[in-house]
């Protein structure tokens, strides 16, 4: 008995004809990881980019408006109507955001949040020279996501991340300034099965191109996609 079983063992321990099927079962799932993780990367990269082209797409094109207001003629001026358009042209810059809006069965705005807001700029005190400081104030705000209207907004170094209470330190005065602030929730391949999403966040700050300051203008059938602030 015991030599049949030391005959049995020693041949079990000499054969080779299930290692490769062994081996492929230990190396698949760390391959499939890498090349979902590598996919999913690259995903990440092009979103990162998307974001960031929604976010100074939607600056320039309410800072180029010329529009004079009806009770400022000196000022530009932009509507629901304008904002709306701006809003919703991400779904054409950012046409991928729609298949993961689907994929996660929400709507495309609860994907993405688009905030437009102007910023101005007042002299901490008067005839002051190249060491003037300027107190930021919001002048409008809207979108998915207003930024507050007070308290003033507070400066942070350029390189923080973008928060509804702060501007980079850079921008800071004179005259007025375009804020949009962009968030997505960038799902990768794995949150498809795992509910988990990665924040991607961008803001972009421009100068009205031909008027010292935009500011927004209420108008028939007015959505209330924006507010002006006190």
């Amino acid at each position: 008995m015991l030599t049949a079983l030391r005959k049995y063992t020693a041949a079990f321990g000499s054969a080779r004809g299930g290692l490769a099927g062994v081996e492929f079962a230990f190396v698949v799932p760390v391959m499939l990881v890498l090349a979902l993780g590598g996919v999913d990367l690259a995903r990440y990269v092009i979103a990162t980019e998307k974001v960031a082209k929604v976010a100074n797409t939607i600056a320039q094109m309410i800072s180029v408006n010329d529009t004079a207001s009806t009770t400022n003629p000196q000022y530009g001026a932009v509507n629901y109507i304008d904002l709306q358009f701006y809003h919703d042209s991400a779904m054409v810059i950012f046409p991928d955001m729609l298949a993961d809006a689907a994929r996660q069965n929400v709507s495309w705005t609860k994907d993405i949040s688009i905030t437009m807001s102007s910023v101005n700029f007042t002299p901490t005190q008067t005839n002051c020279g190249a060491t003037c400081t300027y107190t930021p104030a919001v002048i409008w705000t809207g979108g998915d996501n207003p930024r507050p209207c007070s308290p003033p907004l507070v400066h942070a170094v350029d390189a923080s991340i973008p928060a509804p209470t702060t501007l980079p330190v850079d921008v800071f005065g004179p005259g007025s300034v375009i804020v949009v602030d962009v968030q997505y929730n960038f799902h990768p391949f794995f949150g498809t099965y795992i509910p988990a999403s990665i924040g991607i966040a961008r803001s972009v700050y421009l100068a009205p191109r031909y008027k010292p300051q935009i500011i927004y203008q209420v108008i028939a059938g007015d959505n209330g996609i924006a507010q002006s602030c006190p």
